[in-house]
């Protein structure tokens, strides 16, 4: 497919984000649930637009594009939260981290000087 101007490009994405951004974001956090997710998902999405329709062209269905392409982006973020969740929960039961105590904490100071052995309480 022939290259589009990159003026075209930078106009088209910018008019879907002033008048779909929220539209967007809010048919995200209905499909995964959660409203950090889909606001990173959507902009991973407008950044990929970005590069895709410099190529491809603009999709006769920019917001439907959006959606899909942040959707995906989600679903990708989601599986590896949890898949680390589940590494270091893995991690965690077989003993191969080592276990540390917490330190505990004198919360008096020795003062030098003055009476060698005197401790005064912070």
């Amino acid at each position: 497919m022939a290259s589009i101007p990159k003026t075209d490009v930078a106009q088209a994405i910018a008019a879907l984000y002033r008048t779909e951004w929220g539209r967007i974001v809010a048919i995200l956090i209905r499909l995964v649930g959660d409203f950090d997710v889909a606001e990173e998902a959507a902009q991973a999405a407008f950044t990929a637009a970005v590069n895709q329709w410099e190529s491809d062209g603009i999709p006769d269905r920019p917001r439907a594009w959006i959606i899909r392409t942040a959707r995906y982006k989600a679903i990708d973020r989601l599986r590896r939260r949890t898949k680390l969740t589940e590494k270091l929960e893995w991690y965690a039961a077989s003993g191969l981290i080592p276990s540390t105590e917490e330190p505990t904490y004198d919360n008096t100071c020795r003062l030098r000087g003055k009476g060698e052995g005197e401790r005064k309480n912070l």
